[in-house]
């Protein structure tokens, strides 16, 4: 069977952004880049995805030539976020040098040449009230160099939206203890 009809066969989970569609990294699933230049009628499989990206989350692209992926890669219950970019339409993806930390990255958005990614890394401290805290890096020079913030009361950030180049919003969920129902917390800045 062609690649449309594996897609149609499989149905697996799939989030559209500027032509790219990603198939969740569940356990039954590998990683997988489609793609499709007529609005969704066919897809084709990239057989440029990194071995190492088990989990792809996330997709945005700047223009119809350069793009960011972001997730994990899971070995034994570990993550290991991972983010890559490509230049060219997603034929090649080259990984961006980010800090190392156990967690995971789960949404990705880019505004030119800035880029935001949102998700949790594991709290191991024995004080805290959560077993991860939120985390955002941020590249002011397209995934050249990182930085990162914590939200320790975020236990993960679910969504990041910026409404102009000063003023964004992420959101995600929190919990103070191990027993109670999740609250949810929304961030701004300007």
């Amino acid at each position: 069977p062609n690649s449309d009809q594996k897609i149609r066969e499989t149905n697996p989970e799939f989030r559209l952004g500027d032509e790219l569609a990603i198939n969740r990294g569940f356990p039954y699933y590998t990683g997988a880049i489609l793609k499709t230049s007529n609005r969704g009628a066919s897809w084709t499989a990239s057989n440029s995805i990194p071995k190492d990206f088990s989990t792809i989350i996330s997709v945005d692209f700047i223009d119809s030539q350069t793009g960011y992926i972001c997730g994990d890669n899971q070995i034994k219950n570990k993550f290991t976020p991972k983010i890559y970019k490509t230049n060219d339409a997603g034929n090649n993806w080259i990984e961006m040098k980010i800090s190392n930390f156990n967690g995971s990255l789960r949404r990705i958005l880019c505004r030119n040449e800035y880029v935001y990614c949102a998700g949790y890394m594991e709290n191991n401290s024995s004080s805290a009230t959560s077993v991860s805290d939120g985390i955002l890096l941020m590249s002011t020079n397209s995934g050249v160099s990182w930085s990162n913030t914590i939200f320790p009361l975020l236990d993960h950030i679910s969504g990041i939206k910026f409404i102009d180049a000063n003023t964004g919003f992420i959101c995600g969920v929190f919990d103070t203890s191990m027993n109670k129902p999740y609250s949810s917390g929304i961030y701004k800045t300007t």
